[in-house]
């Protein structure tokens, strides 16, 4: 699985050590254009209980999350047709979200946070 960065802080270090790197790849020149690319293209931290944008990113499919339109909170996830569906274990309509800005992962359970 790939290890999540904290993006911002490696862009500053790379800005602020921009003399001392030196990176390669098969002996060839790695320019500081594709890093930038490669580096906002990782998966990157996400401070807890913070809200994230769904332009900065979105869940992976399925994966249930807390979101928000900034009026209603609720459990949702991504269907498999990319839409946002609100997640309810007893109901087995469809219950699609228009307009979702936010969502955070779910917190641990009280079980989860005893370990």
């Amino acid at each position: 699985m790939a290890r999540a960065i904290d993006v911002d802080r490696a862009k500053r270090e790379i800005r602020k050590n921009k003399e001392k790197i030196v990176i390669s790849c098969k002996q060839k020149y790695v320019p500081l254009s594709l890093i930038y690319e490669i580096l906002n293209k990782a998966p990157t931290l996400t401070p807890p209980n913070e809200w994230v944008s769904v332009e900065e990113r979105l869940p992976e499919p399925g994966e249930r999350v807390l979101a928000t339109d900034c009026g209603f909170v609720g459990e949702f996830y991504i269907n498999e047709r990319g839409q946002w569906q609100r997640y309810n274990v007893n109901c087995h309509a469809l219950l699609m979200a228009l307009d979702i800005l936010y969502w955070m992962p779910l917190p641990k359970s009280p079980k989860e946070d005893q370990k």
